[in-house]
């Protein structure tokens, strides 16, 4: 890497980043809250869904959920976040990824807070994965589980479809 670098010099680099950045940007695609963006048979589409209180408080089930159409094999590229609060009591809450009911389980993440003591009230549970899909209409959920006056607050799903072979 660093031939490479000492070779295009640093007006070559930043010229590699920039068309590096211009692919990226002709390949994202916006999307709507809650609805996978149209695109051709075949192409990349998104899909987003975003609250500001989660619907899960103190209890275990869907933090927030959205859906997209894959039209043909590929992958779903899949990133999710919630902020947890705790002031009151010490909880072992956790989060991860369903995909059409069935957790992925490398996608689990756990965390520690300590309302009781006052020292740690406050965290996030980020967490993504990619996974192999058929076409069809795919549910993605963000699960969460957490004990009483845990809260799921600001949250955020993302999901993006790759076509491709599977492997």
């Amino acid at each position: 890497m660093e031939k490479i670098a000492n070779g295009l010099g640093r007006g070559g680099i930043l010229l590699a980043a920039l068309a590096a950045l211009l692919v990226l940007a002709t390949i994202i695609v916006a999307a709507s809250p809650g609805e996978a963006k149209k695109s051709k048979k075949g192409g990349v589409k998104v899909a987003a869904e975003k609250l500001n209180d989660s619907p899960v408080n103190g209890a275990s089930g869907t933090a927030v959920t959205t859906t997209i159409k894959a039209p043909s094999s590929g992958r779903l590229v899949i990133d999710a976040s919630s902020d947890l609060f705790n002031p009151t009591t010490d909880d072992f809450p956790a989060c991860f990824i369903e995909i059409d009911n069935v957790e992925d389980t490398p996608s689990r993440r756990g965390m520690e807070l300590n309302g009781n003591s006052n020292v740690n009230e406050d965290e996030n549970c980020s967490t993504n994965t990619v996974v192999s899909v058929n076409p069809g209409k795919h549910t993605v959920d963000l699960e969460a589980s957490a004990g009483t006056g845990t809260d799921f607050q600001e949250t955020t799903l993302s999901v993006i479809f790759i076509p491709g072979p599977l492997p």
